[in-house]
């Protein structure tokens, strides 16, 4: 595992720091941390790790985990990849009963339990399973840890960049081996689903098919993307020639970047970034 971004991190090592936030977005090759004051609202340093072949194991994992860094958190906010999640209208969420949402769909198997969080902009709640033993060694290493649904965590930080007088604006968070299309009509979510991609041409299949099911015109919606695909310009380039507007998502405007942050492409953290927002 290769860390390939280290932004001011090396004065957060220090025992007599103000108390400050680490968050933690963990995919399945890749670790991306960042550390905001106790107000969440400054982005303060960046570390990101990659695995060019196969997973993170458990051992690569703890390796960032017991970094002093991570370790003199006032609190830590992880956001996983769970692929078997959905949203349910806050009127109607049950905390009791939120397993029996998932079972519906999809196939639970033993060593899954089920979490859930508040996406208050678009007043749903989004219900994730999670490896029992993902939950069990979180628990262990943070005193205090709060575990997020990352692909939900967008939706707030989504809601910020939807122009109010903007009819259709989707945004597509392209990643490897997947595309997340979310889409907006009025600021009301539409759509917000992830689709399994092999190559660039499924990635565009997945999005433009997206849009003809809900009856937009292509030419009358704006498309924001991120993510961290090795095409990505060549989506935003395909795409753009085809609806009204592509570019890649902007800085939240709520938070304070440092500037060597921007010598990176800003998009790769906006998921990371979001999860900050969630504190």
């Amino acid at each position: 595992m290769k860390n390939i971004t280290s932004i001011n991190t090396n004065r957060f090592v220090l025992k007599n720091t103000a108390p400050y936030h680490v968050f933690i977005w963990l995919g399945k090759n890749f670790i991306q941390l960042a550390v905001s004051n106790k107000e969440q609202a400054k982005i303060e340093a960046l570390k990101t790790y990659h695995k060019e072949k196969g997973n993170i194991t458990k051992r690569e994992a703890l390796e960032v985990f017991e970094q002093q860094i991570v370790k003199n958190a006032k609190h830590c906010y992880v956001g996983l990849e769970s692929k078997k999640f959905t949203l349910v209208p806050t009127e109607l969420f049950s905390s009791e009963n939120k397993s029996d949402y998932l079972k519906s769909i999809y196939d639970i198997a033993k060593e899954e339990t089920f979490s859930s969080q508040k996406i208050t902009p678009v007043k749903a709640h989004s219900i994730f399973t999670l490896k029992k033993g993902t939950a069990s060694l979180l628990e262990k290493e943070f005193k205090n840890c709060t575990i997020l649904h990352a692909p939900s965590t967008l939706l707030i930080a989504y809601q910020q960049l939807v122009p109010p007088n903007k009819k259709n604006v989707s945004f597509a968070r392209l990643q490897q081996n997947e595309i997340l299309v979310t889409v907006f009509q009025k600021k009301k979510l539409l759509l917000h689903t992830s689709f399994p991609i092999e190559n660039l041409e499924d990635a565009l299949f997945q999005y433009f098919n997206a849009i003809k099911e809900l009856g937009i015109d292509k030419k009358s919606i704006s498309l924001n993307t991120l993510g961290n695909h090795a095409e990505m310009d060549r989506f935003n380039s395909i795409v753009g020639k085809n609806v009204e507007n592509c570019k890649y998502v902007n800085r939240l405007p709520i938070l304070q970047y440092n500037d060597e942050v921007f010598s990176h492409p800003t998009h790769h953290f906006f998921n990371l970034f979001s999860l900050v927002l969630c504190a």
